[in-house]
């Protein structure tokens, strides 16, 4: 018997049923959305983890760029 405990949620975007213990990226790369206007972004358990192309670059004071 196989045992699936993942909390699930309807998406009223996609229309299909999500898992919630993602990410928002990684649930709109799955079902192809924009992750920006999630209906269910509140529910998700995962931690949002930026992409190296969304973290700020960041230098010590008297450093150039």
């Amino acid at each position: 018997m196989v045992t699936f405990d993942s909390p699930l949620a309807r998406c009223e975007k996609c229309g299909q049923f999500v898992l919630m213990d993602q990410t928002v990226r990684e649930c709109a790369d799955e079902h192809r959305c924009d992750a920006r206007e999630c209906p269910t972004a509140k529910f998700f358990e995962g931690a949002e983890v930026p992409s190296p192309d969304d973290r700020r670059k960041t230098t010590a004071p008297g450093e150039d760029e």
